[in-house]
């Protein structure tokens, strides 16, 4: 069995995080694939994280940007190579 893909946002990139979860992920290549809002991530979800684990990590502009950057952080310490950030600012 195929290990989830976890795929976070917040704000604006929330429902961006959530289409790209169930639709591309989970519909086109049948891997489970949890959408956590990354205000939420350190109210349990964080304890999923090791080396192995798959993250895809939406940061959004906005209010609720400092939630994703601190979720970025911790990814960026406690994850391993299969963490990727997709960065609304850099994508302009």
């Amino acid at each position: 069995m195929r290990k989830p893909i976890y795929v976070l946002g917040s704000g604006p990139a929330y429902g961006a995080a959530y289409i790209f979860s169930i639709c591309n992920i989970e519909e086109m290549l049948q891997i489970s694939s949890p959408t956590t809002n990354s205000c939420e991530y350190f109210h349990g979800p964080f304890e999923t994280l090791d080396k192995t684990t798959s993250v895809f990590q939406l940061v959004s502009v906005g209010r609720t940007r400092p939630a994703d950057e601190r979720s970025v952080r911790f990814l960026k310490e406690y994850g391993g190579d299969n963490v990727y950030i997709l960065d609304a600012k850099e994508s302009v």
